[in-house]
């Protein structure tokens, strides 16, 4: 992904900080999962959330699409 390390101790400068958080909102509203994004960047789902919700990205809601429909009765 060409992403900035960040270690437990590191931060952001802020102009990285949001060049950071739009390259992920652009991936995750292309698609990609939170969890995808976090092995793909190395940084913690915690992390990546918080990155997006800085880019003002509104989160999908968990569970995705099921495979089955309820029935009428």
């Amino acid at each position: 992904m060409g992403l900035p390390a960040a270690g437990r101790t590191r931060r952001f400068e802020p102009a990285a900080r949001r060049r950071v958080a739009g390259l992920l909102a652009e991936h995750y509203q292309g698609g990609a999962t939170i969890g995808a994004l976090a092995d793909a960047s190395g940084y913690s789902v915690g992390h990546v959330r918080e990155l997006l919700l800085t880019a003002g990205v509104t989160p999908r809601r968990r569970g995705g699409v099921r495979g089955y429909t309820r029935s009428a009765g």
